[in-house]
């Protein structure tokens, strides 16, 4: 399943709304070697590298992207929000799942008006 791009404040609310949303204290993504493919910039992030500003349960995170790649091409200004979800699976161990994502400048008119 492909994350979906919410492109519109009202679609990011209704996101917001579904996830039961936890402050970024309330949990750590200190998962040595997990990475998730960044769907703004195109990039691996590193679970434990990359700023979390959100948590939302079970083991969700909400991961703020520069918006820059390593070719030092900006996607967006301001950079990009990730929803990932970080799952154990036994034997093949942590996996990362995009949930959805959208610019960051959208998510915090987004957390304003909640």
């Amino acid at each position: 399943m492909l994350p979906e791009k919410l492109n519109t404040k009202k679609k990011v609310i209704e996101a917001l709304k579904e996830e039961n949303i936890l402050p970024a204290s309330a949990m750590s993504p200190n998962y040595k070697y997990v990475c998730f493919i960044c769907e703004g910039c195109y990039e691996a992030h590193f679970v434990d590298k990359v700023e979390h500003i959100l948590c939302a349960s079970p083991t969700k995170f909400f991961f703020k992207c520069s918006g820059e790649n390593s070719h030092g091409t900006r996607k967006t200004e301001g950079g990009f929000i990730n929803l990932v979800s970080i799952k154990y699976k036994f034997l093949k161990g942590h996996q990362t799942q995009i949930q959805w994502y959208c610019e960051t400048k959208l998510f915090d008119k987004a957390i304003d008006s909640l």
